[in-house]
């Protein structure tokens, strides 16, 4: 009886093979076995292994002709390591004919899936000729997207050949890399519920990625900020289907976060999410119709999307619409439906997140007929910088400390002088105050002890109570400027 139940349990074993004892096609090392029979069954990601193995004669002999089988069958299924696999064969003739074409058409194939070493290999390709036509331009392209895709090694051959071109060829590379980038996520993004998993995967995955995206763009998050890492999370969560990510990347672009600052992009990527029903893209795609930039100027086209976002609830959009209305750009003059536009704004109690200034709603200002709201600059940047370009002084004042301390913004001396004497010039002390510490410390301007006195003079004369400046006989030199918003003794 014993030597039977040994017998049944030796069977056993030999039919179920290596998953007996934990081994797996999937760990290292790899279980050939277990491989063979996983890649029989069809499974593409054991194919492609399967092919390793043979490539590197690991358990097995090395046999390219094998490994280009399995490496066929994988990359035939969509498996991204299969076609570079596959085309590496191709490219170096081991296991098939040499054939440089046949590379590139794998590597393209699962570069468009986002492997960063496939588009390596077609920088490589393009930089020689091979198989492709010679052309600098789209290997620089190539090292571009291999770089964005994490690619330590990209950087250094574009490096290689760009003291071989001219600026106008560079120039149109990073033209070429933001198009095929930005044709790369879009089309990820339509198709992100289709793609290998479900539906309510998909979108955890696009929520966390876009989560990602904020903690590194934040500058109040415990992260450190990284505006690169930012772009790239954002674009992870945009190919899985987030919208507001689509948002994200435009405002990047159009504040020039870590990328030069580039409207055109920035009006792209907002028609992307506005065509999808994003109210915040509407609106941000509205502004830019609206002020002409990334865009031919065109106030009908700015009422459509304002409209669009408006009917959302989006009260800024809301406003902007009342304000057309109110002054016939872009439609029919009508006062009584610009009324009736106002007052929705002045009632919506709608917040929506990412709008081209991140600020969550507009706020209602009783200065003057078209001064009618102040976007609260704690919201951002480019909240404040609408609102200071319509003259608001605080805002102004606000915008100058944004240049001064590089707070979302890279730090710019001459542009935080610009906007603090915008301020001053209508009678802010707080503008006269700021304005007084850059002359003080020859920040953005010629260092001027008497021109500070005076502005100084002014602060007091138009504000009473804050933290004085140093006199000219102090220690000025060190004393690093003191923003007057943060002084807990003012009222």
């Amino acid at each position: 009886m014993i030597n039977i139940i040994k017998m049944t349990c030796l069977m056993l074993l030999l039919l179920t093979g290596p998953a007996v004892y934990g081994a797996s096609c999937f760990k290292k090392p790899h279980d050939v076995a277990d491989c063979k029979h996983k890649a029989a069954q069809g499974l593409s990601r054991a194919q492609n292994i399967l092919g390793f193995v043979y490539t590197k004669g690991r358990g097995v002999p090395q046999d390219f002709q094998k490994a280009a089988h399995w490496y066929r069958k994988s990359a035939r299924q969509g498996f991204a390591l299969g076609q570079v696999n596959l085309g590496w064969l191709y490219a170096t003739g081991k296991g098939v004919e040499q054939n440089y074409t046949d590379a590139a058409k794998w590597y393209e194939k699962a570069a468009l899936q986002g492997d960063s070493n496939a588009a390596l290999q077609l920088g490589l390709l393009n930089q020689d000729g091979y198989g492709v036509p010679l052309d600098l331009t789209l290997a620089t392209m190539w090292f571009s997207i291999a770089a964005e895709q994490g690619s330590t090694t990209a950087p250094k051959y574009q490096a290689m050949i760009a003291h071989k071109m001219r600026s106008k060829a560079i120039e149109d590379a990073r033209a070429l890399t933001r198009q095929w980038l930005r044709d790369f996520v879009i089309t990820a993004f339509s198709s992100a519920p289709q793609n290998h998993c479900n539906a309510q995967n998909c979108t955890q995955d696009a929520d966390l990625w876009f989560v990602i995206g904020k903690q590194y763009s934040d500058a109040q998050s415990s992260w450190k900020q990284n505006y690169k890492r930012a772009l790239q999370s954002f674009q992870r969560a945009a190919r899985k289907g987030n919208i507001k990510a689509l948002v994200s990347i435009g405002s990047i672009y159009d504040r020039g976060l870590g990328v030069a600052q580039n409207y055109q992009e920035a009006a792209l990527w907002y028609r992307h999410a506005a065509e999808q029903g994003s109210a915040n893209g509407q609106f941000n795609l509205a502004h830019m119709y609206a002020r002409g930039e990334g865009v031919i100027q065109n106030y009908s086209e700015a009422a459509q999307w304002y409209s669009q976002a408006a009917e959302q609830g989006f009260s800024s959009a809301q406003y902007q619409l009342s304000k057309l209305y109110d002054e016939g750009q872009g439609v029919e003059k009508k006062p009584l439906l610009a009324q009736q536009w106002l007052s929705r704004a002045e009632n919506s109690q709608n917040a929506i997140e990412n709008s081209r200034g991140d600020f969550s709603r507009a706020q209602i200002s009783k200065q003057g007929p078209w001064n009618l709201y102040t976007q609260t600059c704690s919201s951002g940047f480019t909240a404040c910088q609408l609102t200071a370009e319509q003259g608001n002084a605080w805002a102004q004042n606000k915008l100058g400390l944004f240049y001064k301390e590089g707070k979302e913004v890279t730090q710019n001396y001459k542009e935080a002088v610009k906007w603090f004497k915008k301020s001053a010039d209508q009678g802010s002390g707080r503008g006269f105050y700021n304005l007084s510490t850059m002359y003080l410390n020859g920040y953005g301007v010629l260092k001027d002890i008497d021109q500070s006195e005076k502005l100084l003079a002014a602060a007091k004369k138009n504000w009473g109570r804050y933290k004085l400046a140093p006199s000219k006989n102090a220690q000025s030199s060190i004393m690093a400027p003191v923003s007057i918003e943060n002084q807990p003794r003012l009222k």
